[in-house]
């Protein structure tokens, strides 16, 4: 009996031959593609999305916002709005990367890090506050809100350990009793979130 591949290396070598005889040959499921194939789903349905080339150019936005920038070139210096340093901001007039050389930790790649930083807004509201978010809202599931790493690793751990006994109990021939399996499914939903929270 021919194996999968020989069927498949049977039906290339048919189609080939079908192809020199004139025949079109037929889209291939890899080749007829487009862009929008690789477009995640749900910002494809509603017509959402980050168009970086929307984004305000550097100078005119760090201008716009209050920042007097010194100097020539590339790289201009001006105030750090985040610590009051008369000098210590530096800003890149061509990408809009931004760091504070005095030490208080203020720096981004971008005038949309800029204005996340200067306003506390999330990314979506500054994207559209910058003109760089296509669509309308976004969907209320979009992604839960971040809580701290040593929370989620203490989680992840419990919930690790839980998984674990009842692994043990399953091996002992033991049957795992219904208030057992509602909190293994419990632990695997909370699993989930940090996933979801983290990736």
């Amino acid at each position: 009996m021919p194996s999968t591949a020989q069927n498949a290396a049977a039906a290339a070598g048919a189609s080939a031959q079908k192809n020199r005889a004139g025949a079109t040959p037929a889209a291939s499921p890899l080749t007829s593609r487009t862009a929008d194939d690789f477009t995640p789903k749900s910002q494809a349905k509603q017509g959402l999305g980050f168009d970086r080339s929307r984004l305000p150019d550097p100078l005119t936005y760090f201008e716009s916002v209050g920042l007097v920038l010194q100097g020539r070139g590339k790289w201009r210096t001006a105030p750090c709005n985040f610590h009051g340093g008369s000098d210590s901001l530096r800003v890149n007039s061509e990408t809009g990367a931004w760091v504070c050389m005095a030490g208080c930790g203020a720096r981004g790649g971008d005038v949309l890090a800029y204005h996340r930083a200067l306003t506390g807004k999330s990314f979506v509201e500054a994207a559209k506050d910058l003109g760089a978010w296509v669509g309308g809202d976004v969907p209320a599931h979009a992604r839960p809100a971040p809580f701290p790493a040593r929370d989620a690793l203490e989680l992840l751990a419990r919930e690790a350990a839980l998984v674990a006994l009842a692994a043990c109990t399953l091996a002992r021939g033991e049957a795992l009793s219904e208030h057992d399996k509602q909190r293994l499914l419990q632990a695997a939903a909370r699993v989930s979130t940090v996933a979801e929270v983290v990736l």
